[in-house]
């Protein structure tokens, strides 16, 4: 592409001080003036950049930003108007399209010996990337990354920019260095950058406080003992990871390297979102030893996927030197170009912004998270060491206590159950025995939610089970996906990143209550078991409450067979009408005389089975508008009565814990009025036992009280809910109604479609004989006809179909 190609996009840039007053001539000077002045003050954004090196307060226009790397792209040698290119690569590009993605910038960046170093063909490309550099640094800086000493800007994605890393730290570790601690994260990432660049993981357990898991100091202290500080190239931690996990102990593990005389790489792959990750890795190398932060691009600036950024400390930068001058040839600059752009387009103000807006977020979604999972029996888990990531328990829709061993079949059992064809009597007995145990034991994985969130357009969950085994690597995992071998239970993570938004949470929380309805059944709202076992209202059998829930219960219970056979019944039509379709038109078969008739039929176009008026389009159109109304006229609204008989099923829970707590409050006042009148009598009007006995007598008769005003708020609002779920159950007749007879209606309008009179096969002429006995059958039909008309005339003021192929189907005639 040579810098005729230009396209009008670069017209502008050409406006200098002296074309300026040379245009002076050509229009008004004082139009020309305020032009000038206008591209003067994009000029002195850039001048300023230039000079201060470091992210401006506000952020640029695209103008400003596009005006930059124009100028950038036509000081690089394949852009020069008199350039002469005869070596092997000299940044030509064949698609006009692909060199304008790039704004001309098609020499890349470093040379062969350093990815950071200068190149002579491409000053523009070179003063572009030392700027990424240094805005990098300086981003890092307002994140709260202080004493940043360099920070490398790489076109490689974190688990890449890991392996160079860890390569390049082996100039600077004895040769005897082959292990690198690694405390686990359950990420495989981070395990294959480790055995890319030739060490040998040692996996060091998480330890389990609370809800969260931390970094085990001792056993990294006891792994550093054994092994030998000769035989350690590095720790390598991580600071973000998905919850329950908490960050790693940094700071400590950075006194341990420094004590020990070992390196640290941090992966810090989106932690320069979270103030506080940033807060611990400068501590972390303030107070001891960190030779690499390792951080990505597009987790952290909301650039596409490609680049890293590599950080240490002023005046420990040995290592990120050695990673630019052991990079092997040139790199891409796209993935530096991206960054800059977006930190020119952010600035100061608008990078704290968003940083900002993270750390609110963080906080509205944990109070969502809570507020739903009490109202769905799930807790928030506790992880005050992680804050990005948040977890979600999921004990309700998970497997049950013991489960886990059940769950764990040896691979070659497996293989063997497989393989074989015929099971043997115990194995039938089995089978006999699982297919007698109740529907709502049999559950699907719990790892099914995450599909099902996928399949709704969530993306970025992360459901983990119990008990999972994988192998990463070589290394066996057990409860992979945990960070630990055995979690207590089932659950989910949201990570409250940037960029994520408070509606995207809510959202998020209304789709996965859905989910959550939808997943034992795997077919829809109305097919849910868990659903119909239900959540059963507590208190007299006889309340009003309690008796509308019971026969809503009962009544969907049998809404999600009615269901499935409703879709069973549309199913079978569609497939009655496909095959019904590809039968008729069919072409019919010929009846020949001689060789010459097949001559002679082979020219003519057959009629089909269905009749020479017959067009397939009318039955497919029929089936289309069937599978449409069917979902309109009952899935829909049967669907969108069992989400409500859903939501009632989750709000009982309310009212139940409101029935348990003001039982609790009665029996605990009830107690304590025995403990008081005990002592009435026995002991003076004033003693403090009595006194105190009392006191507390009223304080529970008064939190009696309270407990009883929350049940009647909570039953009262679920006796509004139920008025309507229940009043509504009436129109379940009429959707019952209209989908037998949207399935009916498609049926004969489908018959109506094809012609009464038969194809005719081509052939001979039939005899005389023939002709004439065709001729006295169809006098005879006539005949028949008209008796019947005769008999069934019609009565004044009633409704008779008419003949058939008179009207269309559906319509009828009505006699005055």
């Amino acid at each position: 592409m040579r810098s005729t190609d230009w396209d009008d996009s670069g017209d502008a840039i050409g406006m200098d001080a002296d074309n300026c007053n040379v245009a002076e001539t050509l229009i008004s000077k004082t139009y020309i003036q305020q032009g000038s002045q206008a591209l003067a003050a994009r000029r002195r954004l850039i001048k300023t950049l230039l000079s201060q090196r470091r992210l401006q307060q506000r952020g640029w226009d695209d103008a400003t930003i596009e005006l930059l790397i124009q100028d950038a792209a036509l000081m690089d040698s394949n852009n020069f108007l008199d350039n002469v290119g005869v070596g092997e690569r000299e940044a030509r590009v064949a698609s006009g399209m692909v060199a304008r993605r790039h704004f001309r910038l098609a020499h890349g960046i470093g040379r062969s010996g350093d990815i950071a170093a200068e190149q002579p063909k491409a000053a523009g490309s070179s003063l572009l990337a030392s700027l990424t550099h240094l805005l990098a640094a300086d981003a890092l800086q307002l994140a709260g990354m202080h004493e940043v000493g360099q920070a490398l800007v790489v076109p490689l994605a974190t688990g890449m920019a890991l392996t160079a890393t860890l390569l390049a730290l082996r100039g600077m570790r004895p040769p005897t260095a082959r292990y690198v601690l690694w405390p686990r994260i359950d990420q495989k990432t981070c395990l294959k950058a480790v055995q890319a660049s030739g060490y040998e993981p040692v996996v060091v357990p998480m330890r389990l406080e609370g809800d969260q898991l931390v970094t085990d100091m001792e056993a990294l202290q006891q792994q550093v003992a054994r092994l030998g500080a000769e035989a350690i190239a590095c720790i390598l931690t991580t600071t973000s990871c998905f919850a329950p996990r908490a960050a790693d102990d940094v700071v400590a593990v950075a006194k341990l390297c420094q004590q020990a005389g070992v390196a640290h790489i941090i992966n810090n792959a989106y932690g320069v979102q979270s103030a506080v990750l940033c807060a611990q890795v400068c501590s972390a190398w303030r107070k001891g030893r960190v030779d690499a932060v390792v951080q990505s691009t597009d987790k952290n600036f909301m650039v596409p996927v490609g680049g890293a950024v590599i950080a240490a400390r002023r005046g420990a930068t040995q290592l990120v030197e050695r990673v630019a001058s052991m990079y092997p040839g040139r790199a891409c600059m796209a993935p530096l170009l991206d960054l800059l752009i977006t930190l020119l387009h952010w600035g100061a103000a608008g990078w704290q912004a968003v940083l900002q807006q993270r750390e609110q977020l963080y906080c509205h979604a944990a109070l969502l998270l809570r507020e739903w999972a009490e109202e769905h029996g799930e807790r928030l888990l506790n992880t005050p060491g992680n804050p990005i990531s948040l977890a979600l328990s999921l004990a309700t829709l998970g497997q049950p206590a013991g489960a886990c061993e059940q769950q764990q079949v040896p691979a070659e059992q497996a293989v063997e159950e497989t393989a074989s064809h015929h099971a043997s009597p115990q194995q039938e007995s089995q089978q006999e025995s699982q297919q007698q145990q109740p529907q709502q034991q049999q559950q699907v994985p719990i790892t099914f939610l995450g599909s099902m969130l996928f399949g709704r357009c969530v993306s970025g969950t992360r459901v983990v089970a119990r008990c999972r085994r994988q192998s990463v690597g070589g290394v066996d995992f057990l409860g992979y996906g945990a960070h630990c071998d055995d979690y207590p239970c089932d659950y989910l993570t949201v990570a409250a990143a940037l960029g994520t938004t408070e509606a995207d949470v809510q959202e998020f929380l209304v789709r996965l209550a859905r989910c959550a309805a939808d997943k034992p059944g795997g077919g829809g709202v109305m097919s849910s078991v868990k659903q119909t076992v239900g959540m059963e209202a507590k208190g007299d059998p006889k309340a009003r409450n309690v008796a509308m829930l019971r026969e809503a219960t009962d009544l969907h219970a049998k809404i999600v067979r009615a269901g499935k056979d409703l879709r069973a019944l549309g199913k079978a039509a569609e497939v009655a009408l496909d095959t019904a379709n590809n039968v008729l038109n069919t072409a019919l078969p010929q009846v020949y005389e001689d060789a010459a008739a097949v001559d002679h039929a082979m020219v003519q176009k057959h009629a089909p089975v269905g009749g020479a008026g017959y067009t397939p389009d009318a039955i497919s159109k029929i089936k289309g508008d069937l599978q449409v109304k069917i979902q309109s006229d009952a899935f829909g609204p049967l669907d969108a009565w069992a989400a409500k008989f859903v939501d009632a099923q989750h709000k009982q829970k309310l009212v139940n814990k409101a029935y348990d707590a003001m039982v609790s409050a009665r029996v605990k006042a009830a107690h304590q009025k025995d403990a008081a009148d005990a002592l009435t009598g026995k002991v003076m009007a004033q003693d403090p036992k009595l006194l105190e006995a009392q006191r507390k007598l009223q304080q529970m008769q008064d939190a009696y009280t309270i407990a009883t005003n929350k049940h009647e708020e909570e039953e009262a609002a679920q006796y509004s809910r139920l008025v309507t779920l229940n009043r509504e159950a009436a129109f379940i007749q009429t959707i019952i109604r209209q989908a037998l007879g949207s399935t009916g209606a498609a049926l004969v309008a489908a018959q109506d479609t094809i012609p009464e009179a038969p194809a005719t096969p081509l052939g001979p002429s039939p005899s005389d004989a023939a002709a004439a006995a065709t001729q006295a059958a169809q006098a005879a039909h006539a005949a028949a006809a008209a008796a019947h008309s005769a008999a069934a005339a019609p009565t004044a003021g009633y409704a008779v179909p008419p003949p058939a192929g008179a009207m269309p189907a559906g319509t009828y005639m009505t006699t005055a």
